[in-house]
């Protein structure tokens, strides 16, 4: 994999929170074999393992900062707060939620997400699923589908069940028209669906709107060619 790819799930960043990406030796392909004196039990303990082990191999240097960007703001779509009738507040505690981190939770899709266990559910294309997160954590789950940062504007605080079923861009009637192409094998999706932002606005109340705004990025400062062993 790309170098540039094993610092993103280090600092668990997506490609367009990086900043100052022209060095050549992110885009070099590295095997990477370790081993752990004990079994990794989440994302967050292998991202603090990967760091320091891209420190000493690569030399290198980050910084977090904020900087103005094209992004996309999440605000409430009704002017009375009503939410969508696809997002609950959930009535349960949910505290292993909230982090922005990606939590998975095993359920049976067809389980409602107010009867599953808290974090994000089993869902496949087209569809959002999720149980007792908060806003943190939908904006971390928005902004790799639109490639720009999200920013939580809303104002709700607390943990929220959520449905949403969407037609992604690619898989829509006018994109698949255009490339001659029909759905791929096992997707489930309604070409003539809502997009995510009409989904959005629909069924959780919610709206995206870009918008020039601070947005946290994390900056390379330095980086070397691989250390070998």
């Amino acid at each position: 994999m790309k170098v540039k790819d094993v610092i993103q799930g280090a600092y668990g960043v997506q490609s367009f929170e990086l900043v100052n990406t022209d060095n050549p030796v992110l885009n070099q392909r590295i095997d990477i074999e370790a081993k752990a004196d004990r079994p990794v039990a989440s994302a967050a303990q292998l991202q603090r393992m990967l760091q320091p082990l891209l420190a000493e191999r690569f030399r290198l240097a980050v910084h977090q900062e904020r900087r103005e960007m094209n992004a996309l703001a999440l605000t409430l779509a009704n002017k009375d707060g009503r939410l969508g009738p696809k997002m609950r507040q959930a009535d349960r505690p949910c505290d292993t939620a909230g982090t922005g981190v990606t939590l998975f939770a095993l359920a049976d899709p067809r389980t409602p997400a107010d009867q599953s266990p808290c974090g994000i559910l089993p869902g496949g294309a087209g569809r959002i699923r999720a149980a007792g997160i908060d806003m943190a954590t939908l904006v971390g789950l928005l902004a790799p589908s639109q490639q720009m940062s999200v920013v939580d504007q809303t104002g709700l605080k607390g943990h929220y069940d959520i449905d949403v079923t969407y037609t992604p861009q690619a898989f829509s009637a006018a994109s698949l028209a255009q490339r001659g192409g029909m759905l791929p094998p096992g997707v489930d999706v309604d070409p003539n669906g809502p997009s995510i932002f009409e989904a959005l606005r629909e069924q959780l109340g919610l709206k995206l709107e870009p918008k020039r705004l601070p947005v946290p990025v994390m900056v390379i400062d330095h980086i070397e060619p691989l250390i070998e062993n």
